[in-house]
């Protein structure tokens, strides 16, 4: 199915014979059902944008940090259960990286550190054990999707995103947030939907927020600040 897979985008892009590998920089082989890589796709060194979303990969070959090229990937809704140790080779990921609802138990610590251009990152659906520090080295991340992890805490380095201005946490365990959040100076959309927060953490009161989101958790009275937030014309869900 992989190489009937790859013939078909082939035939999509006009070639009738063999695929330059210098001349693609965009390919879509979603709902393929793909379950293992093109051989010849690793050839694509040209490629800017992959899209592998939603097919039945579980492991992607060592090789695939040979796509040096790449600003966006899309691996969301596969079977994936880890990344190969090239994976921090695509050090130009600029654009999104989407690697949601797979099946990654752990992330080398070191997976992120060269992402330092990247924008957008969703790790959301997964049954992570924990989040790799190297998350604190994307300062250029504007969003961040971290949902349905289980999650009972948020590290410290996420207070490390100066550019972060939408992140998403819920349906996790959380029952507070870290005081360190004060310093997301660009954060302006925070969503805590379905975690276990009794109180309206405190932090949310120093931060310059547009949106907050806090439905779907066991909360008592809400604060009179809130009330603040809202004359600033801040967006406050219950």
């Amino acid at each position: 199915m992989a190489n009937e897979g790859f013939s078909m985008v082939r035939a999509e892009a006009g070639y009738q014979k063999d695929l330059d590998p210098g001349s693609l920089v965009t390919l879509d082989l979603s709902r393929k059902d793909l379950s293992s890589l093109p051989p010849d796709l690793l050839r694509l060194r040209s490629l800017r944008v992959l899209i592998l979303s939603e097919n039945a990969l579980t492991e992607l070959p060592e090789e695939f940090g040979q796509l040096t090229e790449l600003r966006t990937l899309d691996l969301g809704h596969n079977l994936l259960q880890r990344l190969p140790k090239s994976f921090s080779r695509l050090r130009h990921l600029s654009g999104y990286l989407y690697l949601h609802d797979n099946r990654l138990t752990e992330l080398e610590e070191s997976v992120f550190e060269n992402f330092t251009e990247l924008g957008y990152l969703n790790l959301s659906g997964n049954p992570l054990r924990g989040l790799p520090g190297s998350i604190a080295a994307l300062g250029n991340l504007e969003e961040l999707r971290i949902e349905k992890l289980g999650l009972a805490s948020v590290p410290e380095h996420f207070s490390n995103l100066p550019r972060l201005e939408e992140l998403s946490l819920r349906d996790n365990a959380l029952h507070r947030l870290p005081d360190s959040f004060s310093r997301l100076a660009r954060l302006s959309r925070l969503d805590l939907r379905g975690n276990r927060f009794a109180d309206v953490p405190d932090v949310v009161r120093q931060m310059n927020l547009t949106k907050l989101d806090l439905r779907w958790n066991p909360l008592a009275s809400p604060p009179g600040w809130l009330g603040e937030l809202r004359e600033r014309g801040a967006r406050v869900l219950l």
